[in-house]
């Protein structure tokens, strides 16, 4: 955490400089973009979006702390700390791109020859790459597929998740792109650990696609292989190069702000986690984790006191001045209805902010409804 702070400090001090500079060449300026981009908010919720759809939560990382002597928050271990994920927001990602992409490609043409050509590109393996692509552009608020060709001349689409594509857009309507970087992690060779790796940059134009590592906030050409045309041709004879007419990445977006689906339920789905998570935390604890009250006991020592507590389940107490020992506890009842009240209220509003359904809101008399399916 404290190194991705410094980190964040050092490319925005970057980006203050570079800016400042009004003689920037066009590769300073892409990496001035870059930098940017890698710590701007919209690509973190790009990537909140990714972290919470895989069960990566927020929840997962939470400590419980009281106020120390100090006055601030301490961790404390000795009580229960769940850590639950219901992940409702991964159900509505699913629902929705169920809803929208899971009917097969139909064409309405009278040339069925035309039809069946298409049939062959626009197949059973495109359709599971559009349904992901609608996945991921609202996850992330927009998505990326390339066309390309293989080595076998035939026609393929691969697709790139938001956070790997810096897009340099023509209007403000984001509709004529101008450039394109995509930016992505690989292993360094002979790497110790996952974290060992290297970032590699493709910068797509209509002349091709130029390869580089970004090493230290700069651009460093690829050695082996600096530029590749879109599509190469290899005859008996020769090998021609071609690019299309235009980038090849078609945008997917969410709604036209391409904002990830996230945004609009992150806090509702913090709060079913926090919920849930506190009302097992206050059902686990007992006599032995909760606050006891210690009357006229043997041993003063308190952490002593627990410990023997824990192994052996037993106490021991004395009569002084004629009063008897006794331990009582301090506790809060648990009232489960409280909290299946606010969880329901915050799963209703988590669907209804991501413009979802509830399967059980459907049934009337058992059965769905089919007036409430209609609406």
């Amino acid at each position: 955490m404290i190194m991705s702070k410094i980190l964040n400090w050092l490319g925005k001090r970057m980006i203050a400089a570079a800016e400042n500079n009004q003689n920037l060449t066009d590769k300073q300026y892409i990496e001035t973009r870059i930098t940017k981009w890698l710590i701007s908010p919209d690509r973190y919720s790009q990537l909140d979006g990714e972290r919470y759809y895989e069960g990566k939560h927020d929840i997962l990382f939470k400590k419980r702390t009281v106020l120390g002597a100090s006055g601030k928050p301490e961790e404390i271990k000795n009580l229960p700390n769940n850590r639950i994920v219901d992940n409702q927001y991964a159900k509505m990602v699913d629902q929705k791109k169920n809803y929208l992409f899971g009917q097969p490609i139909t064409f309405d043409c009278d040339d069925k020859k035309y039809v069946e050509l298409l049939k062959k590109v626009f197949n059973k393996k495109f359709q599971k790459t559009l349904k992901d692509l609608g996945g991921d552009s609202l996850k992330s608020g927009i998505a990326w597929i390339c066309p390309y060709y293989n080595d076998l001349g035939e026609l393929k689409f691969k697709k790139f998740p938001a956070y790997e594509i810096l897009p340099f857009w023509n209007d403000t309507a984001h509709t004529e792109l101008q450039m394109a970087v995509r930016l992505y992690e690989v292993e360094k060779p002979n790497a110790t650990n996952e974290k060992d790796t290297i970032q590699k940059v493709e910068i797509y134009t209509k002349s091709g696609i130029d390869y580089y590592t970004f090493e230290n906030n700069r651009l460093v050409p690829e050695v082996t292989k600096p530029h590749e045309n879109y599509i190469t041709v290899t005859t008996e004879d020769k090998v021609q190069e071609y690019n299309w007419d235009r980038i090849p990445l078609v945008p997917f977006k969410r709604n036209d702000k391409e904002t990830p689906l996230i945004r609009n339920c992150k806090s509702l789905q913090d709060g079913i986690n926090d919920i849930i998570s506190t009302f097992k935390n206050n059902m686990e604890e007992d006599a032995r984790n909760t606050i006891l009250v210690l009357e006229n006991l043997e041993g003063q020592d308190l952490e002593e006191f627990r410990r023997n507590l824990a192994v052996y389940g037993a106490i021991k107490t004395r009569a002084v001045d004629g009063a008897r020992g006794d331990v009582r506890t301090l506790q809060i009842e648990v009232n489960s209805a409280n909290y299946e009240a606010i969880l329901k209220i915050l799963k209703k509003a988590l669907i209804e902010n991501c413009k979802g359904y509830d399967f059980s809101e459907l049934r009337t008399g058992g059965s769905p409804n089919q007036m409430n399916i209609k609406s």
